[in-house]
């Protein structure tokens, strides 16, 4: 179920395939880990930033 939300459409995250969900005012990134049946949680931002100039500025 966790694979339905899209791919981060910038880099570096993209290709690291770390995904989005929007929940309530917060965009939540997670890694999903097929192998363990898991998800990692990677950050937690509020929706009302630019989150991928915070991202590319780091």
């Amino acid at each position: 179920m966790p694979m339905r939300h899209p791919l981060v459409e910038w880099e570096p995250w993209h290709s690291m395939g770390i995904r989005k969900v929007p929940i309530n005012n917060y965009t939540v990134f997670y890694l999903v880990d097929e192998d363990k049946c898991a998800v990692t949680v990677v950050r937690i931002f509020y929706a009302g930033r630019n989150i991928e100039n915070i991202i590319n500025n780091k």
